[in-house]
């Protein structure tokens, strides 16, 4: 079967210009991975070769994977080319890195987490790189095989999907058990609604809270905000230590204090001093402790 993949474009635009939008550089990342699994299949078929070495069947799986190691070079340089003529607040990249603190890996996996909802074929790639039909999805263990180039990086690659780290804690992303194996590495990574509207640039739909809370567009970020010096040293130290907090206010949860409502405040009083333009839903003292 032709997957959609295979009607994409191979190469990236040879002169760059920058992106105008988050469909173009997705398309961009699409071929990009597209790519990236067609290499590791390739490598991973050279290494079960049973050619006699220096055979003419040998030589020709070698230039195969020595064609697709050089599309996806194409294809990445092409991306960051792109980029560098694409101002940052056009895709907001840098932006959503930098609130929910990742690294380069970590974005990779919340823009490959998006990839199988954008182009299915994607995914029957993916069945075929793991020669298993019920495994079309992302998984960590595929996450970290795509992106990581040896042993010590894939490793070291692990602690990315630590529940207490960026992708998990943030909610950038969330396991979700296939019930196929009842292993974490296995679980598939979705991404969140907020991810999927943030990195597509997606209006938000009308949420379910807005019958009882308003919709708020910040204007300023904390450090602008006028407070008494007291007070205000007393904020900004609550949301620069905002790990902290919350963990203790995770800590009251679960012991029945009942400060849920206070940790989402926290957390979007932390997203507010990076960022002016998170959007939040402001609710009443009384409808907090209604809530409770």
């Amino acid at each position: 079967m032709k997957s959609r993949s295979s009607s994409l474009p191979d190469k990236v635009v040879d002169d760059p210009v920058g992106y105008d939008s988050s469909v173009a550089y997705f398309a961009d990342q699409v071929r990009r991975f597209t790519a990236l699994v067609r290499l590791k299949t390739g490598g991973r078929a050279v290494e079960r070769s049973v050619a006699a070495p220096g055979s003419d069947e040998e030589a020709e799986l070698e230039g195969r994977v020595r064609r697709m190691r050089a599309e996806l070079g194409d294809i990445e340089q092409g991306i960051e080319g792109r980029l560098a003529e694409t101002p940052d607040e056009a895709l907001g990249l840098a932006e959503f890195a930098k609130t929910f603190g990742l690294d380069e890996f970590a974005m990779d996996v919340a823009i490959l987490s998006i990839l199988p909802q954008l182009d299915p074929g994607l995914g029957e790639m993916i069945q075929r790189f793991h020669e298993d039909p019920t495994r079309g999805f992302i998984d960590p263990e595929t996450a970290i095989q795509l992106l990581s180039d040896d042993l010590e990086e894939r490793i070291g690659a692990r602690r990315h999907f630590d529940p207490a780290g960026p992708l998990l804690a943030n909610k950038v992303v969330v396991l979700e058990d296939t019930h196929y194996v009842k292993r974490f590495m296995r679980f598939e990574i979705r991404p969140s609604p907020g991810t999927v509207r943030a990195l597509l640039r997606e209006a938000a739909s009308e949420n379910p809270l807005s019958g009882f809370c308003e919709l708020v567009e910040p204007r300023e970020t904390l450090d602008n905000v006028i407070l008494p010096p007291e007070l205000k040293d007393g904020v900004l130290h609550l949301v620069d230590n905002h790990w902290a907090v919350l963990q203790r206010l995770q800590q009251a949860t679960d012991e029945g204090g009942g400060w849920g409502v206070a940790a989402g405040f926290a957390r979007a009083a932390y997203r507010g001093r990076n960022t002016p333009d998170y959007r939040y839903f402001s609710v009443g003292f009384r409808t907090a402790r209604s809530i409770r």
